[in-house]
């Protein structure tokens, strides 16, 4: 497991015949987080029941892959 922090647009593009989410700037002085999109699962939830994290987040977007890849997006609160 893993955990990164990057800022920027989220896009799907499709890199070498398969779709990919991109997260980041594409630029060469920026992290950026490529998620391949095969076989992939979607969930969406909130913090309703947590009170914690609540105060920090709108929501988050869970994608799951068949082979067991895991990505995590969290809304930040304004």
């Amino acid at each position: 497991m893993s955990v990164a922090r990057v800022g920027g647009t989220i896009c799907v593009s499709i890199v070498g015949g398969v779709f990919c989410l991109l997260i980041g700037k594409e630029d060469s002085e920026s992290d950026q987080i490529k998620f391949w999109l095969s076989d992939c699962e979607f969930a969406y939830g909130d913090f309703r029941d947590e009170e914690s994290a609540a105060h920090k987040f709108e929501g988050f977007l869970v994608v799951g892959s068949k082979n067991g890849d895991t990505l995590s997006l969290f809304e930040m609160k304004s």
